[in-house]
């Protein structure tokens, strides 16, 4: 992946992380869909964060915001 997408993807992972912790909550991820311009959430979003979180951690962290977004 070139660099410039991989500095497009932080960029778009530190807009949705609210609180600066470094994790996406589900709450962070509902509000950055929603700020993108959709309107519709996804009736399985908390399927999709439970498959990319990999650790089991209830968040997402950056490392696993950038190994989905590879998938």
């Amino acid at each position: 992946m070139p660099d410039e997408e991989i500095e497009q993807l932080k960029k778009v992972f530190t807009s949705m992380d609210k609180n600066g912790d470094g994790q996406l909550t589900i709450q962070e991820v509902v509000e950055g869909i929603q700020n993108s311009g959709l309107k519709d959430i996804p009736d399985d979003l908390m399927d999709i964060m439970k498959q990319v979180d990999s650790d089991g951690s209830g968040v997402i962290d950056y490392t696993e915001f950038l190994a989905a977004t590879l998938d």
